[in-house]
């Protein structure tokens, strides 16, 4: 078994995006007009032509053609296709994929930048041993710390597939983004359902990003980061 991660830059012009926009479904195109910035609706648009793209290369079916559902807590699915998972991520013009046939998957992507509610944030969503740990941290490695535990602890809640329903500060995940990730603190139920694994994934320099699986530990496969345009020329 192998897991495949995917990471695209969404680079289209405006021109191109209403051809990308014909890839989706209805409730993504109502989604993608609910945005109020036009920047923050052409990257959903592109990150979900390629989310459907990647996905038909998966499973052969045309990208437009994917039926799409949800979970109990809006994690999506391909209905009818038991046993591939998928997860998405995307910020500030890159978006993230991984495929798994083997389990429960999940990913986060984060562009690093200073942020003014950070240390709200930290109180919110941290643990009281990440909120420690970071604490202890010189100033300088703060920054990078707080993306590991971010994009680590969002992978494992995505791939969880409760999100945000499960209260952020119940799970744990190493700190030291130099220091092998792992899940160091969960739930009774989500450790007793099975044996979560994280990676680091390497992007695009000024980014930070996670995968988090179930099951068997397993090789993963990343491919070169291309435009969105490169990927869709392949089809």
């Amino acid at each position: 078994m192998t897991i495949e991660v995917r990471t695209i830059r969404l680079t289209a012009s405006q021109d191109r995006l209403p051809a990308l926009l014909d890839l989706l479904d209805d409730d993504e195109r109502a989604r993608a007009q609910a945005f109020r910035f036009p920047h923050l609706a052409a990257e959903f648009i592109q990150s979900h032509a390629a989310m459907r793209t990647l996905i038909g290369k998966q499973t052969g079916l045309r990208p437009r053609a994917i039926p799409l559902s949800k979970g109990k807590y809006g994690k999506p699915r391909v209905a009818g296709e038991t046993g591939f998972e998928f997860s998405i991520s995307h910020s500030c013009g890159l978006a993230s994929f991984a495929f798994s046939t083997q389990g429960p998957v999940g990913i986060d992507i984060e562009k690093i930048r200073v942020l003014e509610d950070c240390d709200a944030l930290v109180q919110q969503f941290f643990s009281h041993s990440e909120r420690d740990e970071l604490g202890h941290l010189r100033a300088c490695e703060q920054l990078r710390a707080f993306y590991a535990v971010w994009t680590r602890k969002e992978a494992y809640l995505k791939a969880l597939g409760t999100g945000l329903a499960t209260p952020p500060r119940t799970a744990s995940v190493t700190v030291d983004p130099d220091a092998a990730p792992a899940v160091a603190g969960a739930s009774e139920s989500a450790q007793a359902c099975c044996h979560w694994h994280l990676v680091d994934l390497r992007v695009d320099a000024g980014y930070a990003a996670a995968l988090a699986y179930s099951g068997e530990l397993c090789p993963v496969t990343m491919t070169e980061t291309v435009d969105i345009a490169v990927l869709l020329a392949d089809c």
